[in-house]
């Protein structure tokens, strides 16, 4: 299993190599795709440094951008940044770097930028729960909920189930 993530890495590491100097947007959505594979095979290997060190390579290239796409891996760059923040048990980190991706993105309305937003608030409730502030945890899973529970995509409606049940595990017994 190592050596086949160790192939995958380096298969990411090669398709930016070819593509890291192009300036089309298809190119550097290639690039922008290889170093998530690429942070995203490191964390799961148990190596969040390397994995973080990808994810804030995706910010360096792209946050200038204007492409909607790119301004995506972007934001999908600062939730896997996040994750790996919590997975170290850095919590005020992470919640730091969600709160920079609502702070960017909080009041767009693409439906591309909808899945990190949500996912954001999502996450910041994880943490706020793991730092026993269950009041603010309910309210990040609420703006779930009031943001995209007339959306018409699925996964936004999966978003928002998850958002409910949540919101519903904080109650207090008796309440609900």
């Amino acid at each position: 299993m190592q050596a086949e993530t160790e192939e995958r890495i380096a298969a990411f590491d090669e398709e930016i190599r070819r593509f890291g100097d192009f300036d089309e947007t298809a190119s550097k959505e290639r690039v922008a795709m290889a170093l998530g594979n690429k942070g995203a095979a490191l964390n799961a290997q148990g190596r969040p440094e390397e994995a973080m060190a990808a994810f804030d390579e995706i910010i360096r290239r792209f946050d200038a951008s204007g492409d909607l796409s790119l301004q995506h891996a972007v934001a999908k760059a600062f939730l896997h940044k996040g994750a790996a923040l919590m997975q170290q048990g850095k919590m005020e980190e992470a919640l730091a770097v969600f709160d920079e991706v609502f702070r960017r993105l909080g009041t767009r309305s693409e439906p591309l930028l909808q899945e990190p937003v949500a996912g954001m608030f999502l996450a910041r409730g994880s943490v706020l729960e793991r730092q026993g502030k269950p009041r603010e945890a309910a309210d990040s899973y609420a703006e779930v909920i009031e943001r995209y529970q007339d959306s018409d995509r699925q996964r936004m409606k999966l978003f928002v189930q998850m958002a409910q049940e949540k919101v519903k595990s904080l109650q207090p017994a008796g309440r609900g």
